[in-house]
């Protein structure tokens, strides 16, 4: 487990050293739409920098990243990556005692999934829409994410067929072959 926190140690440092934290996203192009959830969303994440966003924000709202508009996933999607594999166990955090031990780690680790499915972008449209948002550096951490968790498959837990979509998905946008 010590090689894997070294691994997800180095990915974090580069996707905090790839994804500028300014400009922050005005509370307008947080969300694209106007009904309560989307509300919810926007009031959650408007005004905060990606780097900061509390713990409590990315777990209530672990699977609303397809209501973010492209300029906002673009800009709290490292936050989503990052947390999601600081979550691994083992942590001191105290609400992992209480996780009984046959739970896998998808489980209780929601956010690596629903951030699987976000990276997701089979369809034309949802491409288009949003890769033109990241650059080749930022495309290329992305990309590294998937990697690691499927590397990784056996403490993830995961989609291991969605996450080599995302993971070639991400290759392509990255312009790696």
């Amino acid at each position: 487990m010590s090689d894997l926190r070294d691994k997800i140690d180095s990915l974090v440092h580069r996707i905090h050293a790839t994804f500028p934290v300014e400009p922050v996203p005005s509370g307008l192009d947080v969300v694209s739409y106007e009904d309560d959830e989307c509300v919810e969303v926007q009031e959650a994440f408007s005004g905060l920098r990606w780097c900061a966003v509390p713990r409590a924000v990315l777990e209530v709202h672990y699977d609303d990243l397809p209501l973010l508009t492209p300029k906002a996933y673009h800009y709290y999607i490292p936050a989503c990556l990052s947390y999601s594999l600081r979550r691994l166990p083992p942590t001191d955090e105290p609400w992992v005692e209480n996780i009984p031990p046959s739970l896998s780690a998808s489980d209780y680790q929601p956010l690596v999934d629903f951030t699987i499915y976000s990276l997701d972008f089979s369809s034309p449209h949802r491409l288009e829409l949003y890769a033109p948002y990241f650059t080749g550096p930022q495309a290329t951490v992305v990309r590294e994410w998937p990697a690691l968790v499927a590397a990784n498959g056996a403490v993830f837990d995961t989609d291991y067929e969605a996450v080599q979509r995302v993971s070639t998905i991400w290759r392509k946008i990255s312009r790696e072959p």
